[in-house]
């Protein structure tokens, strides 16, 4: 049993993440409640025999939670819908929109796991609107941080 000055210690302990710097992606939710939706009036598999497709979207979805809990610790305790500082290190060192990038796999993944084809007919419009929402979240990252923003942009890539 931990003595009352550690208990102590632990209650003061600032957390490294903000747990409302994980966004809810409509795209890919609105997409997957779809694909939900037609599924269950008209199935349609991606294979017949899915064993191996499933453990390739286990897979995937495995390094997509770790992509965003990546993300959401790399943006710590700073306000992603309002940051006062570009944040650059990893992942963000390797893609722009890591977080969109996590999504999109979780994405696929579910649709492999589920070995069903609705959420790949969704895809391209998935991609589609996020990319609408990148092009509009980069425009304001370049006015609130200018010079720092397409010195970051130029050499660090959008997506993968």
């Amino acid at each position: 049993m931990a003595s009352s000055q550690q208990r102590r210690r632990w209650t003061h302990v600032q957390p490294s993440i903000r747990w409302q710097n994980v966004p809810i992606p409509e795209p890919h939710v609105t997409a997957l409640v779809l694909s939900v939706f037609l599924h269950a009036f008209r199935p349609i598999r991606l294979v017949r025999q899915p064993y191996r497709v499933r453990q390739f979207g286990w897979v995937l979805i495995a390094l997509s939670v770790s992509g965003v809990v990546a993300a959401v610790r790399a943006a710590g305790t700073e306000t992603i819908e309002n940051p006062k500082s570009l944040r650059t290190a990893f992942p963000y060192s390797h893609s722009r929109n890591p977080m969109y990038v996590a999504w999109t796999g979780l994405y696929v993944g579910s649709g492999l796991l589920w070995n069903n084809v609705w959420p790949f007919v969704f895809l391209p419009a998935v991609a589609g609107w996020t990319h609408l929402v990148v092009r509009r979240e980069e425009a304001t990252l370049a006015r609130t941080f200018d010079a720092e923003y397409h010195e970051y942009r130029a050499t660090v890539r959008r997506y993968l």
